[in-house]
């Protein structure tokens, strides 16, 4: 079995299994993480490491995950924070490849 492991903003990895088509949303930040998930329909919030969010087709498991979609309270604040993360990881990842003497 062959799985892409993709890393994202927060400290969240993404673990997609072809062969299946699940997808697997896990945090490894201690202090939890705030993502914008297009499969998950909003920002997801992970309360900290080892919480999770799994997208099978239609079925959606969250496990100390919480979803915060367009028209619900707090969903400005999240995306925004989920903005601001990814703009960190962006800087961090452009950082990384610089000083690999990637261009």
């Amino acid at each position: 079995m062959t799985v892409v492991v993709t890393r994202m903003p927060g400290g969240v990895a993404q673990v997609f299994n072809p062969d299946t088509g699940k997808i697997t949303y896990k945090c490894k930040s201690e202090k939890g993480a705030v993502v914008e998930i297009e499969a998950l329909g909003g920002v997801a919030r992970f309360a900290g490491r080892g919480s999770s969010a799994v997208v099978c087709g239609p079925s959606v498991k969250l496990d100390g995950c919480e979803v915060v979609s367009e028209g619900q309270e707090g969903y400005a604040e999240a995306k925004a924070e989920a903005g601001r993360r990814r703009a960190e990881f962006a800087d961090m990842r452009a950082s990384e490849l610089r000083s690999c003497g990637a261009d």
